[in-house]
């Protein structure tokens, strides 16, 4: 049986197949805010589409997706040393 997918990828999937295109020719640089794999609503502040998501669903419970922006992913650090 597939694992379930967090509600970071779900929200980040759904955002690619459904929405990127529109927004990325509408909405370059706002913020998309999502939740439950719905995109809310898009915001020109990114601190104020925060601010709504953790008043509205929680921390940890929405995401947030700047638009027009490739995805950061956390992960290990490489450093480069010149020789």
């Amino acid at each position: 049986m597939a694992e379930k997918p967090n509600q970071a990828q779900a929200n980040y999937d759904a955002y690619r197949i459904a929405h990127k295109e529109q927004l990325e020719r509408e909405h370059p640089g706002d913020t998309a805010l999502m939740h439950a794999g719905e995109l809310i609503r898009v915001y020109d502040s990114e601190d104020e589409a925060y601010n709504y998501g953790c008043e509205k669903y929680g921390l940890g419970n929405f995401s947030l997706v700047r638009i027009g922006q490739q995805t950061h992913r956390r992960g290990r650090r490489i450093r480069t040393v010149n020789a």
